[in-house]
C-alpha cells in the first residue's frame, strides 16, 4: 500500500555539534510547522529526512552539496526555518 501525502517545503537552516552548519528543506504535511515536524517525528526515528542541502564544516569553512541526507536528531543544537 502506497499513500502519497501532499506536503509542503520548509527552508531551514541547521546547526549541529559536529559543529556543521546545514542549509536545505525539510518536507512537512500540507501546513503543518516546523515544530509539529520534529514532534512526529521524534517518536517515529532519530534520523530528519533533509533535501537540497549545503553543509558547511563550520571549521574548514568547506561547503560541500549534496541531494539528500538523513540527520540525526542528537546532533542538532540550533534548527530554524528560513524566511523571506
Amino acid at each position: 500500500m502506497n499513500i502519497k501525502l501532499d506536503k509542503d517545503l520548509i527552508p531551514v537552516t541547521i546547526y549541529t555539534d559536529l559543529p556543521v552548519k546545514i542549509q536545505g528543506f525539510v518536507h512537512v504535511i500540507k501546513s503543518a510547522r516546523l515544530s509539529d515536524m520534529l514532534k512526529s517525528t521524534f517518536t517515529k526515528s532519530e534520523f530528519i529526512p533533509i533535501t537540497d542541502c549545503s553543509i558547511t564544516d563550520l571549521k574548514t569553512g568547506k561547503t560541500s552539496k549534496v541531494d539528500f541526507i538523513l540527520l540525526n536528531r542528537n546532533h542538532i543544537v540550533i534548527i530554524y526555518e528560513n524566511k523571506g
